[in-house]
């Protein structure tokens, strides 16, 4: 049994002094704090992202779309696991934190299973998925993960929660995690049975229970501070996920440093940062001095780029005319919204193709977006086949990418199998001059992504558009397709969508323009 952390705890409350930041920017100080797993997983990556989350919450970001939609739904696998535990008991989700400790008391009373349990700890407050009466006398805890492995999250959270509900008086006898299971393909309805994996993760979580009460203590005294403490920069500012207080914390880190130096261990950059070297120019001469290094530190001292012009011809040479630029987006999630997917398999709803049938002629445009939940592939793939032709190079950015999932809907669909086999020799990847370092500018800042060439190389970008990369676009059509958008709210989630893809087809036409002035001298 188990639950996933991919949602935060919302029953937190705090006591505090009056008022909120005034103008001398003195946060509101911190009487007591009750601590939820969410707080706890805070504190424990970074207490002063755990003090913010006290004393100015209003710094933390809002979650972003990706955010928005992995909570909704990891409520949804959370529903399909309660299946397994049939007529449990509901606990209130919201309300006075005493109702909701009430609830569970009386539930646990009738040894009942309880869903959404809550218990209250020497300062901490733990909601557990399921709580279920064990054979022989006992509780099993069980967490719902969305994800498909255990992770030192999940056992530090399910740490937190055993050991509040055992300091609460439960004597817990197992605890489990429910995780997905990467191997199940839907076929009809989803049998939870299947698609849940059960890991028992008592003893490793007992290993961590004594770990908790030192934690607890040390994040309620970081909340009744006047200042934040300041760590410094540490692998914690980017894992498990990017931190919301990294934009604040890296003020002070030049446009140009180390953490962008070619293939630089992370663990080495944030040495670096700790020793006071952060920008990229202070880096110790003779560091390693690869030459996509020696490229980087050049180009970056003089302002110009670096063109290996043998190197775009050689490139350039291979692309054949009718030139076919492609671009898909996918969507994935813990869900298989329909037959024949797996958990999170990355599936086709949209592509924007850009055919150029020869030097100098007019650039056609086809496109293709989903109009719902159903299954885009069949129709999606049809229309591809109308456009590609039996000729010309096919250029994609990162081309691994769309040959993995064409091969996958080949699999998915053998009649489209053979054809899309055969398109395979066709691709060219429009990554490789920019990865390979034929073409480098500063303004990259050591990225070869699209998002970093485009502006680098042509001075165009995304900075007009509602979508502006492939997450976004990805939870916008799963909002659109299977949320609760409203009808104008889908027709604005394809006007962005449609805008979005076609940039990125568009971005590899002017990218290649410029490759082929830059070859020609």
């Amino acid at each position: 049994m188990a639950f996933s952390y991919k949602r935060s705890d919302s029953c937190c409350r705090q006591v505090i002094l009056p008022g909120t930041l005034d103008c001398c920017d003195r946060p509101r100080q911190v009487e007591a704090a009750v601590i939820t797993a969410h707080d706890f997983l805070l504190g424990r990556r970074c207490l002063k992202l755990a003090w913010h989350r006290f004393n100015a919450p209003e710094l933390l970001a809002a979650p972003d779309p990706a955010a928005r939609w992995a909570a909704w739904e990891a409520q949804k696998v959370k529903a399909l696991a309660r299946e397994l535990f049939p007529a449990g008991v509901q606990t209130p989700r919201e309300g006075a934190t005493e109702e909701r400790l009430a609830a569970t008391s009386r539930a646990l009373r009738q040894r009942a299973t309880v869903y959404d349990a809550v218990f209250a700890h020497n300062g901490g407050l733990a909601t557990v998925d399921i709580v279920a009466p064990a054979v022989g006398g006992g509780w099993d805890l069980a967490q719902v993960s969305s994800g498909m492995r255990s992770s030192r999250q999940n056992l530090e959270a399910l740490a937190f929660r055993s050991h509040i509900a055992g300091g609460a008086g439960v004597p817990v006898r197992r605890v489990f995690l429910l995780r997905v299971n990467g191997g199940y393909i839907r076929q009809g309805a989803i049998n939870p049975r299947e698609f849940f994996t059960f890991e028992e993760v008592t003893a490793q979580v007992g290993g961590l229970g004594a770990e908790v009460d030192g934690i607890l203590n040390e994040i309620q005294a970081t909340a009744r501070r006047r200042e934040s403490p300041e760590p410094g920069l540490g692998p914690y500012c980017e894992e498990p996920q990017p931190c919301p207080l990294q934009a604040r914390c890296w003020a002070h880190v030049p446009p140009d440093n180390v953490f962008q130096l070619h293939r630089l261990r992370r663990e080495q950059a944030f040495a670096f940062a700790r020793s006071g070297v952060l920008a990229l120019q202070h880096i110790p001469p003779g560091f390693s001095p690869t030459k996509p290094r020696r490229i980087q530190l050049t180009t970056l001292a003089t302002g110009r780029s670096f063109v290996d012009r043998p190197a775009l011809a050689g490139f350039l040479s291979r692309i054949q005319y009718p030139i076919h630029f492609l671009d898909f987006e996918t969507f994935a999630t813990a869900l298989p919204p329909f037959d024949g997917l797996r958990p999170y398999q990355q599936t086709l709803f949209q592509f924007s193709l850009q055919v150029a049938p020869a030097a100098g002629a007019p650039v056609a445009h086809h496109s293709f977006l989903a109009e719902g939940p159903g299954d885009p592939r069949p129709a999606l793939l049809s229309q591809l086949s109308q456009h590609l032709g039996e000729s010309g190079s096919i250029l994609a950015y990162n081309a691994k990418f769309e040959l993995g999932v064409l091969a996958e809907a080949g699999a998915a669909f053998p009649r489209h199998a053979a054809w899309l086999e055969g398109l395979r020799p066709r691709f060219v990847d429009l990554l490789a001059p920019f990865k390979g370092f034929a073409y480098y500018h500063p303004a990259q800042k050591g990225s070869a992504s699209l998002k970093a060439v485009l502006p680098a190389l042509t001075g165009r970008g995304y900075e007009d558009l509602a979508i502006r990369e492939g997450n976004t676009a990805s939870f916008e059509f799963l909002r659109a397709a299977y949320g609760e958008a409203t009808a104008e709210e889908r027709q604005a989630t394809r006007r962005n969508l449609e805008a979005y893809c076609r940039r990125d087809t568009e971005a590899m036409v002017w990218i290649l323009a410029e490759l082929q002035k830059l070859a020609a001298g």
